[in-house]
């Protein structure tokens, strides 16, 4: 039988594929109306797959990038012209310590009938002019052991505590000597205070003893050598021992006092920082405005000095 015409091979090989309709097609190709599979007009199939993942980002732009505008926000630190802001003072403790006291000197050197302790007597008081604070009249038991007595700076100025600053038994029990005399100012008003220190008694090196008799034997063995004959001027003694000791001993008890003379008293202030010191040589019923200090909140400072009060290193010996 015969092929049909429409289905044998032309003279340029097979001829297109025909179609009915669309679906009779591939590659994107639709049914023409002669019935062959052609690619629709302008492309229809869309551009060819490519491999690569579509991409969201806009395309890119020739122009040049511009930069942000700069931000006016104000700088961190201050302009270096600014003057520099001051902090406010940190007050102090408020607290002032004013210690005032006779040095042990060596009046008779190598004396041993002496006593172990300076023996003159320095009053302390603080304040201001006409409102001193120091040693109370009357008993003294409030101040034995350490400042317990009250009393005022100064009008409107607050209360200081007067009392021992340094107190021993240097020749039998239950004799207590107030050696160094101290006055605490802890509160009050700002204002400016002085420093007083009186010397009441001069007297350099007391007796060993309360008791004529003891005192008698220790001159006794001092007049004989083995105590090295340096208590007193045996010269003038005569040759008896026990005459010269008799008279000396008995003047002695009864002045409480061997050796007198001019005496070196130690002021100190100590206001919980740097403490300070200063000696001054006085005389017998001498008083001296060693210092002044000034308190301004809470803050103590030296105003002025007496011009023969001289600074020493806190502990060194007074010269």
């Amino acid at each position: 039988m015969a092929a049909c015409p429409s289905e044998a091979p032309g003279p340029e090989g097979p001829s297109k594929p025909r179609c009915v309709s669309d679906a009779d097609c591939s590659g994107g190709q639709v049914c023409a109306l002669d019935g062959d599979c052609t690619l629709p007009v302008g492309g229809g199939g869309g551009d060819p797959p490519s491999g690569d993942p579509p991409s969201d980002d806009d395309p890119p732009s020739d122009d040049p990038p511009v930069d942000d505008p700069p931000v006016d926000d104000p700088p961190n630190d201050p302009p270096v012209d600014d003057p520099p802001v001051d902090d406010p003072p940190t007050p102090g403790s408020g607290r002032l310590v004013v210690t005032a006291g006779p040095e042990l000197m060596d009046a008779l050197p190598g004396c041993g009938c002496t006593a172990s302790a300076p023996a003159a007597n320095v009053d302390l008081s603080y304040g201001v002019a006409g409102d001193l604070c120091g040693k109370p009249s009357g008993s003294l038991e409030c101040g034995v052991d350490g400042p317990g007595c009250r009393c005022s700076v100064g009008p409107g100025l607050g209360d200081a505590l007067w009392g021992a600053g340094r107190a021993e038994e240097p020749r039998q029990a239950g004799e207590i000597w107030i050696i160094d005399e101290q006055i605490v100012h802890e509160s009050g008003g700002d204002g400016s205070f002085v420093v007083r220190a009186a010397l009441a008694d001069d007297c350099q090196l007391s007796p060993g003893s309360v008791a004529l008799s003891t005192n008698y034997a220790c001159c006794l063995l001092d007049c004989d050598g083995t105590l090295g004959n340096a208590c007193y001027d045996y010269s003038q003694g005569g040759l008896s021992c026990a005459t010269f000791c008799e008279a000396q001993a008995t003047f002695a008890t009864n002045a409480d006092c061997m050796a007198r003379g001019p005496t070196p008293v130690r002021v100190r202030i100590d206001d919980g920082a740097t403490p300070r010191e200063w000696c001054v040589t006085m005389e017998d019923d001498e008083v001296v405005d060693a210092l002044t200090v000034r308190r301004a909140s809470g803050n103590f400072s030296v105003l002025s000095v007496d011009s023969r009060a001289r600074e020493v290193t806190p502990g060194a010996a007074c010269p």
